[in-house]
């Protein structure tokens, strides 16, 4: 059985950006968390582009390991850590250059 979970579910670009918007409210002084906000944005409004695309079908296949929930907690980890790393870390041009460095550490 494969799970269909819609990509915007697996990687929850405009949460973290309203999160980065808290942030930036929180410590007003750092404007790294509006700029990432920002770049957030960019990158959940180019989402919807990639859904059903490869990158998605791999992230997917990634994702899903009936019985697994390792799996499922690892995915997680990775791509809050990567979505938190942009603007401060990491400056993807792309949607699909975040998915591929989320795949491909998955993959390590």
């Amino acid at each position: 059985m494969e799970l269909e979970l819609e990509l915007a579910c697996l990687v929850d670009v405009s949460g973290t950006a309203e999160w980065r918007r808290r942030k930036a409210e929180q410590h007003p002084e750092d404007v790294r968390n509006i700029k990432a906000a920002r770049l957030l944005d960019t990158l959940a409004r180019d989402l919807a582009e990639y859904e059903g695309s490869p990158l998605h079908r791999q992230l997917l296949d990634l994702s899903w390991k009936e019985g697994d929930e390792d799996v499922a907690l690892t995915i997680g980890e990775v791509v809050s850590e990567e979505l938190r790393s942009v603007g401060f870390y990491t400056y993807p041009e792309s949607v699909g250059e975040l998915l591929t460095t989320i795949i491909d550490r998955l993959k390590a």
